[in-house]
């Protein structure tokens, strides 16, 4: 415990500590981490372990796993038996329910991002995620060149981290988000594929394919992915205004306004639904329509 340094007094630390990474498994579909550490020794589990002397090596750069295998066999055991005790771990749960701009910015910080599917596979099965840095670092690299507008950078590095590590769901993503942007359309579209096939639940892979269908001028199949995202998760008020556009622009007029309306349900604060019911009165040369959808959208805003 922490409480007693927050206080003031001398914490004493107990004589074995445990703790886990899961981030390269359910990100990237590498083997997770599993440490237990004592006063004298740090034992790591991994598909190639580690085992260092923290006293005489504190940064921890001489890996001594193959020295001394009743030390190793002893820690792992220690493990194996602080495990049991903790129990089994429960499954884990879906993330809370967020706004589309909230998802966005998480995601752009590397926060969120695809799970991979590992269930059936022990941390053995597994590649050594420190086999893998290299990838991660390019990822953030990546990343950082989208977010600054050098689109045409983040392409390169993407291109080569799928290259080099074809299971990395998030890398395809990324990468039809930067074909996107970069107005590759046919490329964006082949990487979205790419991506659900690796995953068929990933929904925002479905949303931006739509969203490429869209800009290739191909209205009915993006309505149909609309359609299928909103399918799994109803109360996008996002998507769904994405689709209420679409169908706008297709002349579906009775369809945009159920769609309008339905994102108003949703979310009562979005005005841009509000003007686009105005639209569809428009279309209809309704103007009392016109007028009460900008008066409900300046209510609004």
């Amino acid at each position: 415990s922490l409480k007693p340094l927050l206080e003031g007094r001398s914490a004493r630390r107990p004589a074995t500590a445990y703790s886990e990474s899961f981030y390269s498994r359910f990100h990237f579909g590498w083997s997770d981490l599993r440490t237990v550490r004592t006063d004298h020794y740090r034992f790591i589990e991994a598909p190639r372990p580690e085992r260092y002397d923290v006293t005489r090596d504190p940064g921890e750069v001489e890996n001594l796993a193959g020295a001394l295998p009743e030390v190793l066999a002893a820690m792992r055991s220690t493990l194996a038996r602080m495990e049991d005790e903790m129990g089994e771990a429960p499954d884990a749960t879906g993330p809370a329910e967020m706004d589309e701009e909230t998802l966005k910015k998480l995601a752009a910080l590397g926060y969120i991002g695809a799970t991979v599917d590992t269930k059936g596979k022990t941390s053995a099965d597994l590649p050594d995620p420190k086999d893998k840095i290299g990838i991660v670092n390019r990822m953030h690299e990546a990343r950082e060149q989208f977010l600054s507008g050098d689109t045409a950078s983040s392409i390169s590095a993407l291109k080569e981290i799928v290259a080099d590590a074809p299971e990395v769901i998030d890398a395809w993503f990324r990468l039809g988000n930067a074909y996107l942007r970069a107005g590759e359309l046919p490329a964006a579209l082949e990487t979205f594929r790419k991506t659900l096939e690796l995953k068929p639940d990933h929904d925002w892979a479905v949303a931006a394919m739509a969203d490429t269908f869209v800009e290739m001028g191909r209205i009915d199949d993006a309505i149909v992915g609309y359609r299928r995202f909103l399918a799994r998760d109803p109360d996008n008020d996002g998507v769904t205004y994405r689709m209420a556009e679409t169908l706008l622009d297709a002349g579906n007029v009775d369809e945009a306004a159920r769609a309008f309306n339905r994102v108003l349900e949703i979310n009562p604060g979005r005005a841009s639904a509000a003007v686009g019911l105005a639209a569809v009165a428009a279309r209809a040369g309704n103007l009392a329509g016109v007028r009460s959808g900008i008066a409900r959208a300046l209510a609004i805003d």
